[in-house]
Formats: structure tokens, C-alpha cells, sequence
């Protein structure tokens, strides 16, 4: 059972993985690195340096080769809502929208993804 739970995880990851490069280069909603790093500590629980010097692409990478080791158990839920967030363009728009609000949360626009209201 241990080694099933184990596989899943690696796929999850592995799929998460593949999904955040083409989230991430989007720059109307990740527009600084601070906006990749705060995803980063905000939704994936990593624990991001703040690097002033570190290029956007460094940024990813350094995101990506942390959550492929992490520890952190990876919600099949996330993974779903950032599949659905790269293929559709409607939610995408409406989510750059709400990222330039006030008071915007990772947290809060992941979990109305899968939502009709986003």
C-alpha cells in the first residue's frame, strides 16, 4: 500500500510538473518573480528565497526541482484546477483580472477554478 501511495504521488508531481512551465510563463499573471515565488509558498508550500538577482526562468526552475522533492502531498483537486486554468482562456483572463485586485488570494482563486464563478 505504502509503495501505491508512493507511485501516486510521483505521478502527481510528475503531472504538476508539466503543467507550471506554461502556467508560469504567462507574464500578464505571473508579471514578477515575486509573483511566482508567492504561488510558490502560497499553494505548493515551498519555502522560497527572495533572490533579487534570480531571472524569471530561474524562478521556474528552482520551483520545479523543489516540488519534485518535496515531501508536500500534491491535491489531486490542484492539479485539476491548473489543468483546467491552461486550457481555458475564458478563466485564465477572469483570473489576471482578480490577480490585480487588492486582497487577491492564490489560496481563494485555486479553489473557485473548478468553479462557474471565477
Amino acid at each position: 500500500m505504502g509503495n501505491e501511495s508512493s507511485q501516486n504521488r510521483g505521478n502527481s508531481v510528475t503531472h504538476l510538473v508539466g503543467i507550471l512551465p506554461a502556467l508560469f510563463m504567462d507574464k500578464e499573471l505571473f508579471v514578477k518573480n515575486d509573483d511566482l515565488l508567492d504561488f510558490a509558498e502560497q499553494i505548493l508550500k515551498l519555502k522560497a528565497k527572495r533572490a533579487g538577482n534570480r531571472s524569471r526562468t530561474e524562478s521556474i526552475g528552482w520551483i520545479v526541482c523543489e516540488l519534485s522533492k518535496s515531501d508536500e502531498c500534491i491535491r489531486q483537486d490542484l492539479i485539476d484546477a491548473l489543468d483546467e486554468l491552461v486550457g481555458n482562456e475564458e478563466k485564465k483572463s477572469s483570473l489576471k483580472k482578480k490577480h490585480m485586485m487588492p486582497n487577491f488570494s492564490w489560496n481563494d482563486a485555486i479553489a473557485k477554478l473548478n468553479d462557474e464563478s471565477l
